[in-house]
């Protein structure tokens, strides 16, 4: 089976095409031309043509195919794409001020099972391997933003758990950061993770590490086992201790995202505790509203409560903002990927 040519880095490229002949030049314009001008190789101009043979002969280009495409009002969008063997994932666009984002998913649903999430309800199948992570960026870059919009950021919090499937995502990230590809910063890498300590500890072995951001959703063990399954096995104790000893470049803060959930995690003794876990902690902040599932039992909170978590971490010292939520029109916001499928599958039991 040839190797998919999106799993490769241009120096490793560079290595092969050279030992058959070809310039290091026309490799790197192979690579700006397929990431960013032209969606299919055959439509590729301007190189040579023995190349873009050779390349055709020696590796796989294989893609995925787009089955839906939204787009709210305000430039958001989501694709849903099928994979080679019939399974649907969903990348999603976010634009907001001069930043743009691609937020993509790791694996075909997900073991995790958090209580809140709609890619929870639909299980794990397996993990996405690095091209189809690489597609997910390309696919949607062509489809919503070549001509209209640079792209700035990429997140790796869609669908499944990144830490679970870390050595491709880390791959994959370095593709995203190359210079010949998207020429994105690393720190504009986001990965998020609800605390799957094994890739979180991979990730500490890394030179280049993308920015991180870690779910938290609890100020407690036993609100946290509820509310995140994960938590059993690796407890709040462990992720804190995990946290205190990240290494941080100076003045940098480390993500903690939380998301409100009416009467659940909430209350001002949460806000408190919380305040007291991170006392000292260069954290920052990100309490999120919850996008509601019509098909799971938790509702947002109001802004008021948002205000209270905001300011009850400012007033112990630690950074804190309230996110705006983008893409709840269009089931394209935080916990809400999967949503049509969930709601087929939801349909199918009921039938």
């Amino acid at each position: 089976m040839k190797t998919a040519f999106q799993y490769f880095l241009p120096r490793e490229m560079l290595s092969l095409a050279q030992d058959n002949g070809f310039r290091r030049n026309q490799v790197f314009q192979f690579y700006k031309k397929f990431y960013k001008d032209s969606i299919q190789i055959d439509e590729i101009e301007g190189l040579s043509k023995e190349l873009i043979g050779f390349l055709k002969t020696a590796l796989d280009f294989p893609t995925l195919e787009i089955v839906y495409s939204k787009e709210d009002s305000e430039g958001n969008g989501k694709i849903g794409f099928k994979t080679n063997d019939g399974h649907i994932i969903e990348s999603v666009i976010l634009a907001r001020d001069n930043e743009t984002s691609i937020c993509i998913s790791t694996q075909v649903g997900c073991k995790m099972n958090c209580a809140f999430c709609a890619t929870a309800q639909l299980g794990f199948t397996r993990n996405l391997e690095v091209w189809e992570m690489v597609e997910q960026v390309r696919l949607s870059y062509f489809h919503f933003l070549k001509g209209k919009k640079t792209l700035t950021h990429i997140t790796i919090m869609g669908m499944g758990e990144p830490m679970e499937n870390f050595d491709a995502v880390y791959r994959a990230f370095q593709i995203f950061i190359h210079p010949f590809i998207y020429m994105i910063a690393a720190k504009k890498v986001t990965i998020a993770t609800s605390g799957y300590l094994p890739g979180m500890m991979k990730l500490l072995e890394k030179k280049v590490k993308p920015s991180l951001t870690i779910s938290f959703h609890a100020p407690n063990q036993e609100l946290r086992e509820k509310l995140l399954p994960i938590a059993k096995k690796y407890p709040i104790e462990q992720i804190m201790d995990y946290i205190k000893n990240y290494p941080l470049k100076k003045n940098k803060r480390l993500s903690i995202q939380y998301l409100l959930l009416k009467d659940i995690n909430d209350k001002p003794e949460h806000a408190i505790q919380l305040a007291q876990l991170f006392h000292g902690l260069p954290v920052k902040f990100n309490f999120l509203k919850y996008n509601t599932i019509e098909f799971l039992p938790f509702e947002p909170s109001d802004e008021k409560t948002r205000e209270f978590f905001i300011d009850t971490m400012r007033e112990s010292g630690l950074s804190s903002l309230k996110r705006k939520s983008f893409g709840g029109d269009i089931k394209a916001a935080c916990g809400q990927l999967g949503y049509e499928l969930l709601t087929k599958k939801k349909q199918g039991e009921s039938a």
